[in-house]
Parts: C-alpha cells; sequence; structure tokens
C-alpha cells in the first residue's frame, strides 16, 4: 500500500491530506533516505539506516524496532515491515492475521504489505508471502524468476525476469487480471486495483474503477516510480512531478506542485513524500577494489534522483584516460552488465546523465576484470541421480581456464566435498556416493582462482534408495520404466520412487499396502514434473480394500475423461498430489470408501473435485471445478474450496469445520446437514442454501446473499458486505450473531431472533419475521430495525436506524428506542419502552402506551455518526456503535475488563421494563423488575440500585392492550391513568408535554 525509496539519497520530508493523528507533521531535517505511509501513520527510512515514526500509536507504529541498521521500508493498512542490512526482515504493528510474523533467514530484496498479508522478494527470485490466505492471497507461484512485488488489500502482483506480470488471491473486480505482454518495470495494489508502470514510462491500471482509480489514468510516458493504497494511486514523473488521483475527500490526491520529489508514498488519506533541491547522480558498484569476470552478469548500482532522462553507463580498462560505451538506461538505479572479455586491473564504471553530461560519477577506485569463467550444464536443476550409478558432468568454459575442481555440497551443509581435480575438458562421469542423499548443489570452480566458479541454476537430488525401496525411471536408469511393473514387484511396506518423467498409465495397488510417491512428495518442483497421465481410464484405482496403509503421494495425476482416482470400497491415503480430470471428478468415491485425502491440489475436474469420499478431507485446495466437494460425508477440515462452476460444498452432510469457500459459480454450500463451524465463505451468490445442521462461528462476506432456507441453529456468525440478504427464509434459533454493512438482514425467518448486532444495514435488518426477536442491537440502518414482522419485540437497543419499529403484529416491549429518524411507525403495540433523541417518536398513527417514557437511557457510551463521506453530505456519514450497558451505581458489567465497574449516575432505564416481564438471569441486586434494552433479562444487565424486591407476578399469557398498571386485568385504575394521560397529552408520550408517566 505505499511506495519504497529504497536508496541511500539525502531529501527532507514533506506530507499532505488527512492530519488528525500529526501523520502529516513531519520531522525536521534533510538525512532521510526512504519513508512510506500507513493509514494513519508515516514512517521514514534516515541514512545512518534508523527508523523514525509518527502519527497514530496505535497497534505501535509509532515505535520502529531499533535492531538495525534498515536499507528499506514497506507499510500495509496497519503494519510496517524493513529490510536490514543483512537481509532479513522485521515487521510491527497490527499481526492479528500473522503479518508481522516475518520468515527467517536473510537474502531478502523487496517488501510490501497488504491489509493483513505482507509479501517479501528473495535475491534469488522467491516469493514468500505471509499472514492471511483468505483470498489466496498468499498462495505465490512456486518459481523463483521475479524481480519486483506488491501487495494490495486481499490480492498480490509480482513482475517476472522476463517483464510479464503474476497476480493471485482475491479478483472480484479484475484485480488480478493482469495485462498481458512484457516490458514492465514497477507494480502497485490498492485496494480492488492494480497499477503497472512500463519500461516506455507509461501506466496501466485495471480492477475496480471507483472515484476514477482506472478511467482517471493519466497520460504520458515520463513516468519513473508509482504507489497504490486503497483508493487512491500515486506517480512520480521524472522531473520530480508528483501526480494522484482517486478519493480525495481530505486533499490526499493533492500533492503539492512545487516540489521536486524524489519518492512518493501514501496511506489512503495521506501522503508524503522526499524532496531534493538538485540533481545528481551517484554510483554504487563497483566502486573500487572488486575482481570481476569476463562473461559473467554483474549489476550496476547507482541513484539519480531527479533524472530528467536517461543515464550513460560507460567503462575504463585504463583507469579512466578513456571511455567504452556500455548502454543507456532508464534512471532506474541498476544494470545488469555482462563483463567483456578484457584483462585489465585498472577498470572503472561512469554513469551520467544523457542530457546533462557533466552530471555524472564514476568508481572510486579501480577494480579488476579477469578472463576466464566457467558454466555448470549438468546436473541441472531438479534432475535426480541414483546413487551407485555414473552420471555426466558438464560445463562451458568461457575464456581460458586450464584445470577445474569439482565439488558437491548438500543443501543446508557448510562444507564442499570433493570430487575431483583434473584438466579441463568439459566433462567428467561422476559415480554417485551412497551418501549424502537430498538436495544437493554441485560446483565447478578455476582451480588457480577459486573466485572463478559457478553452481548451476538451482539443485539437484541425490537419490539413496532403502532395500525396500523399487526406482522407476521413464529414462531407463531405474529398477523399472513403468509405475504398474514395480507395485506388481513390491511387497507390503515397500516405497515405489517414481522419478521425474511422464507415465501413460491406468495403476491398481490390488490391496498391497505399500507408498508410491515421487522422490521429494512435498517439493512442488517435483510434484509437477512427475505425471501420471490417462485419457479413458482412471490413473489409479483402489478397488481391493486398500487401508490407509496404501499411500499416493507426492504426483501430478491427470485423467481425461473418467475420474482421476477411483475408490472402490477402500480408504487408501492421497496427500500432497495434485489432481486433474478435464471431463469427469478428480478424486470418486463409492460403496463407502473414506480416503484420507489430505494436502492435495485438486483442479480442473468438469465434474467433481471430490465426490461420495466418507473419509476426512483435510488442508486441500480445491479449485476451479464442476462441483468443489460433492456427497462426502466425513469431517472437511481447512480447506480452500473456491471457483466451482456450481457449488463450492454440495450435499455434504459430515463436519465442515475451518475451510474457505471463496467465488464459487452458484453458492458455496448447499443442503449440507452437519455441522458447519468456522468457515470463511465469501464471495458467492449465496453463501450457505438448504442447509440444515449448526452453523456457527463462520465469517460470512462479499457474497450476494447470506443464508437462504435453511433450517438449522444459526448461532456467533460474522455477516459483513453482503449484496443482499443475510438470511432469507430461515427457520430455527439465530443466535448471538454480528452483522455489518449488509444490503439487507433477515427476511421471512422463524423463530428465536436473539443477542444479534446488526449494523449499517441498506434495508431492513429484521423484516417480516415470526417468532420473537429479543436483546438485539440494530444500529445505523438507512430502513427500518425491524419492519412488518409478527413477533414479540422485547429488550433490544434500537439506535440510529431510518425506523426503529414499522409496523409490528406483536407487543414491542422493554427496548430503548435512541438517535432513529422515527422510532415506531404504523399500528404497533408499544408498552413500556424508552425514547430519546430521535427526529419523530412516533409517526404513521402509532402513539405511545403504557410505561412509555422519553429519558435518556444513560448508556456507557454514545453512538454517533462519523462523517467518513462528503463533508457537506451528511447521508454518506457512518453510524458508529456506541457501548450500550446501561449506567450504574450499582454495578455496570464491561465486557473488555470481564469485570463489574461502577459509575456516578445511574440510566432511568433499569427497572423500567414491564413489571409483568420476567426478569430472567439479571443480577442482583435487582429491583424485581427488567431492565430496558438489549442487556434486559440477562445475566450482563446493569445492577439496580437497591436491593432485591420481590419477584413479579407471572406473565400473562394475553395481556390487554388497556393494562396500564401491569397487573395482568384492566380496571378503573387503568382507565383512570388512561384518562390522565389522554387529557394531558393525546396519544405522545407523557413526559412530551409534563405529565407524569403511567405505570
Amino acid at each position: 500500500l505505499s511506495l519504497v525509496c529504497p536508496w541511500a539519497s539525502a531529501a527532507r520530508l514533506v506530507a499532505w491530506g488527512m492530519n488528525n493523528h500529526g501523520q502529516c507533521d513531519v520531522p525536521d531535517g534533510n538525512d532521510f533516505a526512504a519513508v512510506v505511509a500507513t493509514v494513519y501513520s508515516s514512517i521514514a527510512l534516515q541514512r545512518d539506516g534508523s527508523v523514525v515514526a509518527w502519527g497514530s500509536a496505535e497497534y505501535g507504529l509509532t515505535t520502529p524496532p531499533d535492531d538495525g541498521p534498515f536499507t528499506m521500508l514497506a507499510a500495509g493498512t496497519n503494519h510496517a515491515l524493513a529490510v536490514r542490512a543483512d537481509g532479513s526482515l522485521a515487521a510491527w504493528g497490527d499481526s492479528s492475521a500473522g503479518q508481522c510474523d516475518v520468515p527467517a533467514g536473510g537474502d531478502f530484496i523487496a517488501i510490501d504489505g497488504g491489509y493483513y498479508h505482507s509479501v517479501a522478494l528473495r535475491a534469488d527470485g522467491a516469493v514468500r508471502c505471509w499472514g492471511s490466505n483468505a483470498y489466496g492471497q498468499c498462495e505465490s507461484p512456486d518459481a523463483n524468476d521475479f524481480v519486483a512485488v506488491a501487495a494490495g488489500a486481499f490480492h498480490t502482483l509480482a513482475i517476472r525476469r522476463d517483464g510479464t506480470l503474476a497476480a493471485w488471491g482475491r479478483n472480484d473486480s479484475g484485480q488480478c487480471d493482469v495485462p498481458t505482454g512484457a516490458g514492465f518495470v514497477q507494480v502497485a495494489a490498492g485496494n480492488a486495483h492494480s497499477l503497472a508502470l512500463h519500461g516506455d514510462g507509461t501506466l496501466r491500471a485495471w480492477g475496480r474503477d471507483l472515484y476514477g482509480l482506472i478511467s482517471g489514468l493519466p497520460g504520458g510516458d515520463d513516468y519513473l516510480r508509482i504507489g497504490a493504497a486503497a483508493q487512491l494511486n500515486v506517480a512520480l514523473t521524472r522531473s520530480g512531478l508528483p501526480v494522484a488521483w482517486g478519493q480525495n475527500n481530505y486533499g490526499q490526491a493533492d500533492p503539492p506542485p512545487d516540489a521536486s520529489l524524489i519518492a512518493v508514498a501514501t496511506g489512503g488519506y495521506h501522503g508524503v513524500g522526499l524532496a531534493v533541491e538538485a540533481q545528481t547522480v551517484r554510483l554504487f558498484e563497483p566502486n573500487g577494489g572488486e575482481r570481476l569476470y569476463a562473461g559473467r552478469t554483474t549489476p550496476i548500482l547507482w541513484e539519480a534522483p531527479l533524472a530528467l532522462g536517461r543515464v550513460l553507463l560507460e567503462f575504463s580498462t585504463d583507469d579512466g584516460q578513456s571511455w567504452q560505451a556500455i548502454a543507456t538506461a532508464e534512471p532506474v538505479g541498476r544494470f545488469d552488465w555482462r563483463v567483456p572479455a578484457v584483462n585489465s586491473d585498472r577498470c572503472r564504471i561512469r554513469v551520467g546523465l544523457v542530457d546533462l553530461p557533466d552530471i555524472h560519477d564514476q568508481s572510486d577506485a579501480v577494480f579488476t576484470i579477469a578472463t576466464g569463467g566457467l558454466e555448470l550444464l549438468t546436473p541441472a536443476a531438479g534432475q535426480v541421480w541414483v546413487a551407485g550409478r555414473t552420471y555426466p558432468v558438464t560445463w562451458n568454459t568461457i575464456g581460458t581456464v586450464t584445470e577445474i575442481v569439482l565439488e558437491y555440497r548438500p543443501v543446508g551443509q557448510a562444507d564442499w566435498i570433493p570430487i575431483e581435480t583434473l584438466v579441463n575438458t568439459g566433462g567428467y562421469d561422476w559415480r554417485v556416493p551412497v551418501s549424502p542423499a537430498g538436495p544437493a548443489r554441485l560446483r565447478v570452480r578455476d582451480a588457480a582462482w577459486p573466485e572463478v566458479f559457478d553452481v548451476g541454476d538451482g539443485p539437484f537430488m541425490l537419490l539413496a534408495p532403502q532395500a525396500d525401496t523399487l526406482i522407476v525411471d521413464a529414462a531407463g536408469a531405474g529398477d523399472f520404466e513403468r509405475v504398474q511393473e514395480a507395485i506388481d514387484a513390491a511387497a507390503d511396506g515397500a516405497t515405489v520412487l517414481v522419478l521425474p518423467g511422464a507415465y501413460a498409465e491406468s495403476l491398481r495397488f490390488n490391496n498391497r499396502a505399500i507408498t508410491v510417491r515421487s522422490i521429494a512428495p512435498t517439493d512442488p518442483n517435483y510434484i509437477v514434473a512427475t505425471i501420471l497421465v490417462s485419457e479413458n481410464e482412471p490413473c489409479v484405482v483402489f478397488d481391493f480394500r486398500e487401508t490407509p496403509a496404501s499411500v499416493l503421494m507426492g504426483l501430478t495425476v491427470e485423467s481425461g475423461a473418467a475420474a482421476a482416482i477411483r475408490c472402490y470400497q477402500a480408504d487408501p491415503t492421497l496427500a500432497h498430489n495434485i489432481i486433474r480430470c478435464a471431463a469427469g471428478s478428480g478424486i470418486v468415491g463409492v460403496a463407502g470408501a473414506a480416503p484420507a485425502i489430505t494436502d492435495n491440489v485438486i483442479e480442473a475436474c468438469g465434474q467433481a473435485g471430490v465426490v461420495g469420499c466418507a473419509g476426512l478431507i483435510r488442508d486441500n485446495v480445491v479449485q476451479d471445478n464442476g462441483v468443489g466437494l460433492w456427497a462426502c460425508d466425513g469431517t472437511l477440515r481447512q480447506n480452500v474450496i473456491r471457483r466451482a462452476e456450481t457449488y463450492g460444498v454440495y450435499d455434504c452432510d459430515g463436519t465442515v469445520e475451518q475451510n474457505a469457500i471463496l467465488d464459487n459459480g452458484q453458492g458455496g454450500l448447499s443442503q449440507c446437514d452437519g455441522s458447519i463451524t468456522g468457515n470463511l465463505i465469501a464471495g458467492n451468490p449465496v453463501a450457505l442454501e438448504a442447509c440444515d445442521g449448526h452453523i456457527h462461528a463462520n465469517t460470512i462476506r462479499d457474497n450476494e446473499q447470506g443464508l437462504v432456507d435453511c433450517r438449522a441453529t444459526i448461532e456467533g456468525n460474522v455477516f459483513t458486505a453482503q449484496a443482499g440478504v443475510i438470511l432469507s427464509g430461515c427457520v430455527g434459533p439465530i443466535l448471538d450473531n454480528l452483522a455489518e454493512d449488509n444490503a439487507a438482514g433477515l427476511v421471512l425467518c422463524d423463530g428465536m431472533i436473539q443477542g444479534n448486532v446488526v449494523r449499517r444495514t441498506a434495508g431492513a435488518a429484521i423484516e417480516q419475521c415470526r417468532g420473537w426477536i429479543v436483546n438485539n442491537i440494530l444500529s445505523g440502518g438507512a430502513d427500518a430495525a425491524i419492519a412488518d414482522c409478527n413477533a414479540v419485540v422485547a429488550f433490544n437497543t434500537l439506535v440510529g436506524n431510518g425506523t426503529a419499529v414499522r409496523g409490528a403484529l406483536g407487543p414491542v416491549t422493554g427496548n430503548i428506542l435512541a438517535w432513529n429518524d422515527v422510532a415506531v411507525s404504523g399500528a404497533v403495540e408499544s408498552r413500556y419502552n424508552a425514547f430519546w433523541a430521535n427526529r419523530r417518536h412516533f409517526d404513521a398513527g402509532a402513539f405511545a402506551g403504557p410505561g412509555d417514557m422519553a429519558a435518556d437511557p444513560l448508556f456507557a457510551a454514545d453512538g454517533y455518526w462519523l462523517d467518513t463521506g462528503t463533508p457537506e453530505d451528511p447521508s454518506d456519514d457512518v453510524w458508529q456503535d456506541g457501548n450500550y450497558h446501561l449506567r450504574s451505581e450499582a454495578g455496570r458489567w464491561d465486557a473488555n475488563a470481564q469485570d463489574w465497574l461502577f459509575d456516578d449516575v445511574t440510566s432511568p432505564c433499569i427497572d423500567a421494563a414491564d413489571p409483568a416481564e420476567p426478569i430472567g438471569s439479571e443480577p442482583s441486586p435487582n429491583g424485581g423488575r427488567a431492565n430496558m434494552g438489549a442487556y434486559g433479562a440477562t445475566a450482563w444487565a446493569s445492577k439496580s440500585t437497591g436491593q432485591a424486591g420481590p419477584q413479579p407476578a407471572p406473565r400473562c399469557v394475553d395481556r390487554p392492550s388497556m393494562d396500564f398498571t401491569g397487573d395482568c386485568r384492566v380496571d378503573l385504575a387503568d382507565f383512570a391513568l388512561f384518562a390522565e394521560q389522554w387529557l394531558a397529552c393525546g396519544f405522545d408520550l407523557p413526559e412530551a408535554c409534563g405529565a407524569s408517566s403511567t405505570r
């Protein structure tokens, strides 16, 4: 979410935009080298490698680590990252999703932060992501060919060495649909959009076009750097002019026009930048003393903060007496130079501005270029060599190398093990030793110049099979060339090792308790390289009652028309495989088959990813299938199930827990009757449909609809940002759920609706529902909180809504209605409710009933309208909830402190509910009547100031509407009280005209 300036150029800080936390109050001085921004704070790197921060101190953001020196900064929404001089990482701030749990080790050269995840790039081109993976934003590709990374809210971008783009994570607005073609040099990412800089100086943008983020893309071809935040883009021209576009409600898109900037960053509501006064060029490497070798590639590193155009790179072999051109390049600070075939110990590099040749810098001292170089050809990265067999080691020679040394080293071991010293012939036949085994590197080096060596592109594998191991190699270097031959020859307990290659076979285990696996079954490089393929038959069949001791592990299994893997009355173990089936299903279980399916990628299956399997299905990625999981009645745990053409999970009646069920074509889950607990369900047309089990503690967000036609206990879930209803046609207890920022709430639901918090709903929060609506907090809705319900509406807190209650057919009692446009509208039986600060208490024929009162409820903290939109337009403000416990001198429960706190005042809503209503589980002391509001008649009700009084009379089953005294009958006392109120106030609240309340 921030643009990083990672070079050590001295500059001063400037800032603009929102300054509610002092995030724009920049420190003095001109010794800053980089600057980034979180949403409400700013962070800068000084030239000495220390970090300073200012603005909001929330999450500890203004207390950066002091164990540097640091060379680079990045920031997410509420966390920050830094790279130390040794290449290791540091992070601080919000780590609620583990986004600050940085990976160990060094060699990191780039970093960035999103909302709840982080991304880093190693020097070898590998990408590491950590933190929230709710949308697959941490599922980085396995390739080691990346040169730049960026983190958006829930997606990640990267640039490959060839200049093409890659993206992964949330793609609901096309933010991961990267442009085609090569030549890209920088990327940045916001909430649901992405930005890229091409090498020709032009910009590209894609994703959600909010605030003109895409359509407002500026033209031109002189851009040098870019950055992005949630709803804002920034770019810097070669002349130092900053350009910003997007959301601009606080001036965050209006950077100072007169500042000569070398870097900009944005946190979303404010911007910061580095400003310098004059153009300079500074060369960093090579800077003297190095020894370079002809034919090798070495980086030339420099900075030209305000370069107006390209730079000229030159080298000298005579200590600067004459210069030869290397290239002209963009002023990006790096050029990979293939060292020419010269011999000289008096070499220098010079870099200068093409348009201003007097501005240049050169190496501080001479360095050496020597001819002679080596390039290892085999073993190639990923190749497998078996112990006891002979393989050719080959290499190329650049220049002259007379004698070479061959060595190898297991990965993770410090010392190289000698193989041979020999005259350089370009090849050597090596008999592989029995030990050690595992991934290793081989090195060929110049015997006279140890600095001249090569270790190839990556590790290869040394394989030392045990006595009970059979090796399959399609190339003929194993014990067998076909996998089935090895299975047929294997005894129980044996392992069949399948070397990389393609095997066109349909395998049968024939009830053998053996393991068939690739040589490194958890290494993606070997999994994708070891392939079982069958066009018309299943690739693997288990039909002899195999047990979990029959294991298929670490292979790519691809079938054309049939199932990829078929299990008939068999319970094998399937782990760490990639499984695809173009026209059929990935894994098919028949006749009670219960395979253990763990850690697989099951994708691109025309029918189901998995169907009919009753065993444990855990930690799999199930994606891009017709149906994700179908009729699987075992436990489904911690899987990522996404992008199914129809449903992610269909007709599965076991436990469904802790899965991410995302972006499926027709719905997340349908007709699942087991326990559905702790899942993330997002981006679906319907989250759950016709599911009749226990639906508990799920996070349900960004779906078109939430739950539809579910007959279940719906408890403790979180509903956020549904485009439609959160619940429709559901029957059963609906308890203790949290719903925020949805288009509509609960519609046509029957049962007990209790203890829910529903905030900021565009439509009605609860509409046309039957049963009991009790102990809920319904707030900030644009429409009605409760509309047209045939239900008992009791002990709710209804605040900040368009209308609190509209057209209820049951009694409305014991509620607190405050800060609504209209409190009660239509034919509503209102009694013993509290009304406060509504624009109108009653409308459309509604009137005050017995026990109703107008009084400040004295909440622990009032709710309020937060001006987050256009300052002059109150309609786009957002309601912020307060703490709706009632203040009490006798004790008020505080959820944060987990203790009773004592106030200096007592709410008039304590002991003010209908005397005929039971007090429930209210704590002592209690005056014999329940409190009004969402905590009334519960154990969290505020205590009464007096001692416990007598218990109330039993509640009437059908209390007469004219019972003003609460004694369950209508007599002269009720008519007397009604007449007194009518003469004084008509149908308004008695407090509104100075009369006393009738109770």
